[in-house]
């Protein structure tokens, strides 16, 4: 392929040191500092004295701090100079911004050119193509990469020396070593193919030497140096995963990875920690407890100020894997949650407030406040299903008033009225800032099964916790026993179903018999107007055929509370007496019944029927009910003749039933209930 077609131009400059009445610059494509070019001046000559170098020389790389470059430099003998020992040293200056562009960095070694009498040509700059398919890795095998990388990043305050391979294979894996670090790292490695003597100074110590393999000089010369030719090493899956990575080349996964999370952290000592995460990384999918095994290894090999980038990249996996991850996983995430993308911040906050929750909800409030990492708990408040949050605030009760003011829609929930502190005034303070939530609070109180309706009734008025029973009347989640705790206690205030009874939703027969079943028949006002038990049972579609409202109703007629009691025993006689006379009257509309109806030793107690016809019929003659009202009791015939048999029996009835014969012959009303008052009539 040729080049430019996928790389980057990048420009070089260079310099040529070598022998003119001493060794010193002899060209330079950039003037460089005073120390720069001192550091350049000692690097380019032989790397120790009586240096025996092959004719195809050696390489040495390092960085020169002050001016921002690293040099390669390639050093070969110079044999044809009159001074013995003398070398050429052509060095390449990369500036410490393009390293990162560097692919492949062994098709920098095409630009190396030993002098051949043009030595005024080193002195403009180069340009270089950065091409991933220069990189030439042959001749390099796995055991001396193995025990090479071992040792330069198992003992990384160290120099390493050896003394293995041939010069072919010291610089490709040299150079391959330095083309797979992060660029950080790149700008302060410090190699050399060849040394006789250390490099090393006081305050550059060189990281990786190789030595002449001729024996010549021990390993043990070179000050605090592992030889990493008798270095014990175990075989791990970052080293192996290293080596790999080296053979793969500018494409290998490794070094991606390194040049991402390597950005904020410097020497070789992060080189292992940065290799095993990545190691890690390849299992996270499939083994959740490879990024706790990561994450621990963060917090143990980099300080807080260091590996920003490493932390953001198993911060967002670790925030994808929230649900798997422990308590210290958690707590890791939570305190680099900064490093997240903002893009996937929400989500990202979601996962991991809902996981936090599940192991310390007391955490996710202490961290409500923060500017930060506020998010977290807002997101999985707000987005929780209410079952999870009313089973975590158990552990942490003293923060359900804060919970309750996030998310008020707990209240519509039976279960939080079973926690402690649910019925404190601050928790009816925020219920009642939200309108729209009252129907289902009242609800969630109910079928929490609690006697709250005190409560209820002084935040939302009777009105509205009536009509909430009302409605939910048929409920099968609501228990009979508590509905009618709730229902008689509600219904107290007369005032309150006395207003329910006239609204237009109630118009169902079974809604007023609840309701009749938790007040006394006489306890619903009626001052003026119609009878609001009159105006339900008037709504009703079909007419009245329930025994029990109709006795409930029949005794409010007899009573002195009604403004209608001609009306309401028109509505009920006959329901009342057909079940009576068959024996299908329940035993509590009985009940009701008997407490109000006449007794006399004339007749029977035992016999419903006849006390029922005496006391209806003293009622109208008692009150004296207009008459031809009297007809109307009943649509039986029969029962009217019986009626109108207990009326005669009354004391003074002969004026009613005067009055009842000529309000009938008024109206034209003849027939045979005529007849029966004539006969009944002693003239």
């Amino acid at each position: 392929m040729a080049h430019g077609v996928n790389g980057r131009r990048l420009p070089l400059q260079q310099t040529l040191h070598g022998y003119s009445e001493g060794h010193r610059l002899l060209a330079s494509s950039i003037d460089l500092p005073p120390r720069d070019a001192k550091t350049l001046l000692m690097m380019s000559d032989a790397s120790g004295p009586a240096a025996t170098i092959g004719a195809e020389g050696y390489l040495t790389g390092y960085p020169l701090p002050e001016s921002g470059h690293y040099a390669l430099a390639r050093t070969w003998p110079a044999p044809e100079l009159p001074r013995p020992g003398c070398v050429w040293t052509h060095t390449i200056l990369i500036d410490f911004s393009d390293i990162p562009s560097v692919r492949g960095a062994g098709g920098i070694l095409k630009l190396f050119r030993r002098p051949q009498g043009d030595e005024r040509s080193y002195g403009t700059g180069i340009e270089y193509v950065s091409m991933a398919e220069d990189d030439d890795r042959t001749g390099m095998s796995d055991d001396f990469a193995r025990r090479i990388l071992s040792a330069v990043y198992g003992d990384p305050t160290r120099p390493i020396v050896s003394v293995a391979a041939d010069v072919r294979a010291r610089e490709t894996l040299a150079l391959a070593i330095w083309d797979q670090q992060w660029p950080r790292l790149r700008r302060a490695f410090r190699f050399c193919t060849l040394s006789f003597a250390d490099r090393s100074s006081l305050n550059a110590t060189f990281d990786l030497q190789f030595l002449p393999a001729n024996g010549r000089l021990r390993p043990g010369q070179f000050k605090s140096a592992i030889d990493a030719d008798r270095r014990k090493f175990d075989t791990t899956e970052w080293l192996e995963d290293a080596v790999v990575d080296l053979k793969e080349g500018p494409e290998g996964s490794l070094r991606r990875f390194l040049r991402a999370a390597g950005s904020d952290v410097g020497g070789r000592e992060s080189f292992e920690p940065l290799a095993t995460l990545h190691a890690l990384s390849l299992h996270f999918d499939l083994d959740p407890s490879a990024v706790e095994r990561a994450i621990s290894l963060l917090e143990r090999t980099m300080s807080i100020d260091q590996g920003h980038a490493a932390r953001s990249s198993i911060v967002r996996v670790a925030a994808n894997a929230a649900d798997s991850l422990g308590t210290e996983g958690l707590q890791f995430v939570v305190r680099n949650f900064g490093l997240i993308d903002p893009a996937e911040s929400d989500a990202a906050a979601e996962r991991v407030g809902w996981a936090l929750w599940r192991v310390d909800p007391k955490a996710l409030f202490d961290i409500r406040s923060d500017p930060a990492r506020g998010v977290i708990a807002e997101r999985a408040i707000v987005t929780m299903p209410p079952a999870s949050l009313l089973e975590g605030i158990t552990s942490t009760p003293t923060h359900l008033v804060e919970l309750l003011g996030a998310r008020p829609d707990l209240a519509r929930e039976p279960g939080l009225w079973l926690l402690e502190g649910a019925t404190k005034p601050d928790v009816f303070q925020i219920i009642e800032k939200s309108p729209g939530l009252f129907d289902g609070v009242i609800d969630a109180m109910i079928r929490s099964g609690r006697p709250l309706y005190r409560e209820a009734r002084a935040t939302f008025g009777s009105d509205l916790v009536l009509r909430r029973l009302l409605a939910r009347f048929g409920d099968p989640t609501i228990e009979d026993g508590i509905r009618s705790s709730w229902l008689s206690a509600a219904a107290s205030d007369v005032d309150a179903v006395a207003r329910i009874l006239v609204e237009d939703w109630v118009d169902d027969v079974e809604t007023l018999e609840a309701i009749a079943h938790v007040v006394a028949p006489d306890a619903v006002p009626n001052a003026y107007g119609d009878d609001p038990w009159l105006l339900a049972i008037r709504r009703l579609s079909t007419p009245l055929r329930n025994a029990y409202l109709a006795s409930f109703l029949l005794v409010r007629a007899l009573g002195r509370r009604t403004m209608n009691s001609v009306e309401l025993v028109q509505a009920t006689f006959d329901v009342v007496y057909d079940a009576a006379e068959q024996r299908t009257l329940p035993e509590d509309a009985w009940r009701i019944l008997d407490r109000r109806l006449d007794r006399s030793y004339w007749w029977y107690d035992w016999d419903k029927c006849v006390r029922i016809r005496h006391t209806v019929v003293k009622m109208y003659l008692d009150r004296g009910i207009d008459a031809l009202a009297f007809v109307a009791i009943t649509a039986r015939d029969d029962i009217f003749f019986e009626l109108i048999a207990a009326l005669s029996e009354k004391f003074g009835s002969q004026r009613y039933l005067k009055a009842i014969r000529n309000r009938m012959s008024d109206a034209g009303m003849g027939g045979e209930r005529l007849r029966i008052v004539k006969h009944a009539i002693q003239w």
